[in-house]
């Protein structure tokens, strides 16, 4: 970079400068590029560490199947959300921040 004595500058040197302190003003601001979500896949070991009875009753069948789905991928349906969650807890917060945005 040039050194120059204060008496020889001028507007025309600093224009760079000011055209780019004019755009912080106006707030134009570069455009952030959205996150590509993975879409998910059902896991071979989804509850990983559960324990179940070798013999179990049909209605404890029942219960088991409900509280451990076989495709255990949730999804929000909210208000037009289709995102998914891996597990009921997941989606369970995810429901209540949809409910804190509607107060």
């Amino acid at each position: 970079m040039k050194m120059y004595h204060a008496d020889e500058l001028n507007e025309s040197d600093f224009s760079e400068e000011l055209q780019n302190d004019e755009k912080l003003k106006t707030g134009q601001k570069k455009k952030r590029k959205a996150k590509k979500v993975p879409k998910l896949k059902p896991s071979n070991t989804p509850f990983k560490g559960r324990r179940c009875p070798v013999v179990m009753s049909e209605e404890q069948t029942k219960k088991f199947n409900l509280w451990f789905p076989k495709n255990p991928i949730f999804e929000c349906w909210y208000e037009g959300c289709c995102r998914q969650f891996k597990s009921e807890y997941g989606l369970d917060v995810h429901k209540l921040q949809h409910k804190k945005k509607d107060k």
